[in-house]
């Protein structure tokens, strides 16, 4: 299994790109980190969110992780409202 210290601090690189991920929480024999990522466009506005579980494998760094996500617009942004 993945050390907590490696989750960690490749936790604390991620997050200053991604604020919106939660900390890591241990599930059985993985790791998952849940939140959300935006996409941004060239003037600093969100066009949508992308709610997201990232789930890191025992056998992390061998194994790549997987990413459940569910998307949401921003409807005024894309003339949807």
């Amino acid at each position: 299994m993945v050390s907590e210290e490696v989750i960690s601090r490749q936790y604390e690189s991620v997050k200053q790109n991604f604020p919106k991920l939660n900390q890591p929480v241990r599930v059985g024999e993985v790791w998952e980190i849940s939140g959300a990522i935006d996409v941004i466009d060239d003037e600093n506005y969100p066009w949508a969110t992308y709610d997201v579980k990232i789930i890191v494998p025992k056998k992390y760094p061998e194994e790549i992780f997987s990413i459940a996500r569910n998307w949401r617009a921003n409807s005024e942004k894309i003339g949807m409202a």
